[in-house]
């Protein structure tokens, strides 16, 4: 299902102090594919100016997205904290 046909959406930025650390988060949270594609999906991109990972999760309804993004939340704490640990 196209990203335009999930009516739900929600988009997140993530600011980091450098561009290697940035693309050094999405590297490791854009692994994984979804479960459910027809039900959710999500783009990543690197913001080059402000040093953002910008995510937009688009979802067939509300349960979903919120899933999804609580999913997400948990696993970009898990990576932030990884990055700062070794100091990426």
């Amino acid at each position: 299902m196209a990203t335009t046909n999930l009516p739900f959406s929600a988009t997140i930025n993530l600011p980091f102090p450098s561009l290697k650390r940035a693309e050094a988060a999405l590297g490791s949270l854009s692994v994984d594919k979804e479960l459910s594609p027809d039900s959710i999906s999500r783009t990543f991109k690197v913001n080059q100016e402000t040093k953002d990972l910008e995510v937009t999760f688009y979802a067939v309804n509300t349960r979903y997205l919120r899933i999804a993004l609580s999913s997400f939340f948990d696993m970009a704490k898990v990576v932030i904290e990884t990055i700062e640990e070794f100091d990426i």
